[in-house]
């Protein structure tokens, strides 16, 4: 038996298929290869289908809202939340959880999404002393603050947007995040989220090495604990300055993961296909807005979001539109339209192979993976919380989409941008110049040589 990695990471396809390429490598190495899973049943079957093995879990990590989420359905959903607070319910699960889970399968090398980092600190007691490595998967690029480069939650660009702008935008974000704060402490008396988690790594005898970094937005961030970038360096703003203990591992897009396409799917292709035969005008267009779309805008948004694009596709007759809309708004359109198809979930690359244009909301695997297609996108992010401001903004600095406003563009706004993708040889020039700078660098064997010298 070889030794067992084990993955952490949060129950989303982005997430997980981020760490597929990652974790093949590591098999091909020798590891057994371990999901600890807590969610739907066929993302644990897109785990298998990898081939790697499930180990299913009974708790998610504290200080990170599971709280309300636990509770919202009930009709004392805050009183529910409060009193865990006050308990520690959370934590104490999640502790037991991860104990009974190091002891059964005895990793000896441990992957933590980012947004789970607070597993480190539930984690410190049980491998302190048992030699057992901690990586953060970081699946955005760096979060930590630079004054050189503008907030993941920002569409500002280095060098286009002045100093100030950038020094402003991270004002507003830590504004923002100490309201929030602020807010959580009035609203559960004491038991925010930010203060569970420094009384937590006080009371599990974290050291200062490990201090808790204020200047990591999104997540709870340790100082010099390892941290892997599931992303190119090239998908960077040249400007930006990593810590010692963070590392890009280059590009872990795996474009040959396993899928389970639908009848449905294939059948579009086909027909597509045959159209094509006849009609060498025809052009596609794919739309997602992620695979988590709902957790990042009102369903009712998203509906009149995907009417109006539907609309903008009706102007040409040449056109064809394949749109994902995720399983919240399967049922809020037909299955085929005049020009068109929804699906609930498409194989993302798949797809990507044949289209001319993709509408995507900006999310960092959906524009490495049109990138590495070869298609012109069109980014819609979804809000100004979280990351996709700052790739569509990266997206528009290579040159290899454009930018629309989600609540704004009229379906006519829609056709010219679309139309501008399609006609202008630029963006197609622009994506495949940067598609060989993504591919010029893994960083993995740097890493792995490390773990092998771990194994002998």
């Amino acid at each position: 038996m070889g030794m067992t990695a084990l993955f952490l990471m949060v129950p989303a396809y982005g997430h997980l298929n981020l760490t597929f390429k990652l974790a093949r490598q590591l098999q091909s190495d020798g590891y057994q290869i371990v999901y600890g899973y807590l969610g739907k049943p066929e993302l644990a079957q897109q785990i298998h289908r990898q081939g790697f093995a499930v180990h299913w879990l009974q708790s998610l990590p504290f200080g990170i809202g599971v709280e309300e989420a636990t509770h919202k359905e009930k009709s004392e959903s805050y009183l529910e939340s409060l009193l865990d607070r006050f308990t520690d319910k959370t934590f104490r699960a999640r502790s037991a959880d991860l104990q009974r889970t190091v002891d059964a399968l005895k990793p000896a090398l441990i992957f933590i999404d980012s947004y789970y980092s607070t597993d480190f600190i539930v984690l410190y007691p049980f491998i302190k002393d048992k030699g057992i490595e901690v990586v953060l998967l970081q699946t955005m690029l760096s979060t930590y603050e630079d004054a050189a480069i503008p907030p993941l939650n920002s569409q500002r660009i280095p060098g286009q947007d002045s100093v100030g702008a950038i020094r402003r935008a991270w004002r507003a974000y830590y504004r923002n995040r100490a309201f929030k704060q602020l807010g959580q402490t009035l609203l559960y008396l004491g038991r925010s989220n930010h203060r569970i988690i420094r009384q937590k790594f006080r009371q599990n005898g974290l050291p200062d090495y490990h201090r808790i970094r204020n200047d990591k937005t999104f997540y709870t961030g340790f100082d010099n604990l390892p941290e892997w970038i599931l992303y190119p360096r090239a998908f960077e703003f040249p400007q930006r300055t990593l810590h010692p203990f963070q590392q890009h591992l280059g590009l872990m897009i795996d474009t040959g993961r396993v899928e389970n396409p639908s009848s449905a799917y294939q059948t579009m292709l086909k027909q597509l296909s045959q159209e094509r035969q006849t009609n060498p005008n025809v052009k596609v267009m794919y739309a997602s807005l992620g695979t988590v779309s709902n957790a990042h805008a009102k369903p009712l948004l998203l509906k009149r979001f995907y009417q109006r694009l539907i609309a903008a596709a009706a102007r040409q007759p040449n056109w064809r539109l394949i749109v994902s809309v995720g399983p919240e708004l399967k049922d809020a359109f037909p299955t085929r339209l005049p020009n068109g198809w929804i699906h609930e979930r498409v194989p993302q690359v798949d797809m990507l192979r044949h289209c001319d244009v993709f509408v995507t909301h900006g999310g960092p695997n959906s524009v490495l993976e049109g990138v590495l297609c070869g298609v012109p996108m069109l980014a819609y992010p979804l809000n100004d919380t979280w990351d996709q401001n700052g790739y569509t903004a990266r997206l528009a600095y290579f040159g290899c989409g454009l930018t629309g406003n989600l609540r704004k563009d009229r379906p006519v706004d829609m056709e010219q941008k679309i139309l501008q993708l399609l006609m202008e040889p630029k963006f197609r020039q622009n994506l495949l110049a940067f598609r060989e700078q993504l591919q010029e660098f893994d960083g993995t064997r740097a890493l792995f040589a490390l773990l092998g010298e771990k194994k002998s």
